[in-house]
């Protein structure tokens, strides 16, 4: 699994990409078989305005599957990093299980009547 991490550039500090990609690792760690690659985006959408402004966005690229969308907004850019990882690991997991629940329900093999 790849983890690829880009912030706006008053954010990109490499305490922070580091703790997006350690953050990002471990709580995906047990699904990293199924995932390709990982693209984090930080952005300060507010500006210097205030208020909950740092947009933290993800791109999950799973094989065989269509890519994932996730975001979240929250005050701290840490704050959101981790909220999302959150979500992104939650949310795989729910998608892991429909579809396996899905192939269960489909038969492996047909079989004939003779008659």
């Amino acid at each position: 699994m790849e983890v690829f991490v880009r912030a706006a550039h008053n954010l990109g500090s490499e305490a922070l990409r580091g703790h997006i990609e350690q953050r990002f690792r471990s709580v995906l760690a047990r699904l990293a078989s199924s995932i390709r690659r990982v693209e984090v985006r930080v952005d300060d959408v507010n500006g210097p305005r205030g208020g909950p402004d740092k947009e933290c966005s993800a791109l999950v690229a799973i094989k065989g599957e269509q890519p994932l969308n996730f975001k979240v907004n929250a005050g701290d850019a840490y704050h959101a990093v981790d909220l999302l990882a959150s979500l992104v690991k939650h949310s795989l997991v729910r998608h892991r299980k429909a579809t396996q629940s899905k192939r269960r329900r489909q038969p492996r093999f047909a079989v004939e009547a003779a008659g």
